[in-house]
């Protein structure tokens, strides 16, 4: 007598994806009032179906400071920041750590919500050396959020000039490890000589993939027009352009949804710190299923029904092929 066999049972990977976005009017005060209807998110050019969470998750910072002579001047100005990254982590579970880096990257502070071991940590911050690792200062504030809980918001602040020297750590390596987690890079960037601001570089609020009303932000930097990181982006993490220093920062910083502000003065950086708080308290965070195995860098592309807003989110997305379960 022949026995009935259950077929064999097959599950289909399934990946939740988190899009965080800030929504701002044209003077940039945050539009709180959307709902799931407003938004429209095109994965690879294919409408999905989102769910919507105005987040108020706890906020884990690493803030990573350039250290070197380059940036003498600028440091006591930085030194005065510890007040503002404490009401950025404001909250309950938020935690901070502090970074520098110059010819060497030192973990000054690790994960904290001691407000005493933060300004320990700022007032440690001086000068020395020649080269700016900045890849390398990424790399080990990845290593500090990484293993984190799901229900945070990983962010990395960069304190720097434009571009790296010296790290031995990969721009490809860094965009990868920064995916699983959704963590974002703010970057505030140092003039290079004196208090001009520094060259023209990416901003993400100009990246394609982006839906945005008018021009940046008036402290966002300048624009390469000619970038389209929906195009560099996939191809640095085929390796095609893994050593790209001179942008590194804005790479990071466009790729993973965040604002890039440069700064003249100390009322400019305190602006900038500001920005970023308020954004960090007010993104909502949009989610969908992604089913099927659909390995490859998907593009991301967030449209609101709501007229003069503007709009920002990371590009796209790099999805791993994952086997079948039995």
């Amino acid at each position: 007598m022949a026995v009935a066999q259950n077929p064999p049972l097959i599950r289909v990977p399934v990946r939740i994806v988190e899009v965080p976005v800030a929504v701002t009017t044209r003077n940039g005060t945050p539009v709180k009032d959307l709902t799931a209807g407003d938004f429209l998110v095109f994965d690879n050019g294919q409408a999905r179906k989102v769910r919507l969470e105005f987040t108020e998750q706890p906020v884990s910072v690493v803030v990573a400071v350039q250290t070197n002579d380059a940036v003498r001047n600028w440091l006591p100005e930085v030194r005065r920041m510890k007040d503002a990254v404490e009401a950025l982590i404001a909250g309950a579970g938020g935690q901070a750590a502090v970074i520098g880096f110059n010819d060497t990257v030192t973990l000054l502070q690790p994960l904290t919500n001691d407000t005493q071991l933060l300004d320990r940590a700022f007032n440690s911050l001086t000068a020395s050396g020649e080269k700016s690792k900045t890849l390398d200062a990424v790399m080990m504030a990845l290593r500090q959020l990484s293993p984190l809980p799901g229900a945070r918001r990983r962010v990395i602040l960069l304190i720097s000039q434009a571009g790296d020297s010296g790290s031995t750590s990969r721009l490809d390596d860094a965009l990868m490890k920064m995916e699983p987690g959704n963590t974002i890079l703010y970057s505030l960037v140092m003039p290079r000589i004196g208090k001009d601001l520094p060259r023209d570089t990416l901003s993400a609020s100009d990246m394609k993939g982006v839906n945005h009303a008018d021009a940046a932000h008036p402290n966002d930097t300048g624009v390469m027009a000619s970038v389209d990181l929906t195009k560099l982006v996939p191809e640095i993490l085929r390796g095609g352009r893994s050593v790209i220093r001179q942008d590194a920062v804005s790479i990071l910083t466009g790729a993973s949804g965040g604002r890039h502000i440069a700064f003249r003065s100390l009322h400019d950086l305190e602006n900038g710190m500001a920005t970023i708080g308020t954004e960090l308290h007010t993104e909502y965070v949009l989610s969908y299923t992604q089913s099927g195995d659909q390995p490859g860098y998907h593009t991301l592309r967030v449209e609101v029904a709501r007229p003069k807003v503007r709009v920002r989110a990371r590009p796209g997305y790099f999805s791993v092929a994952r086997e079948n379960e039995r």
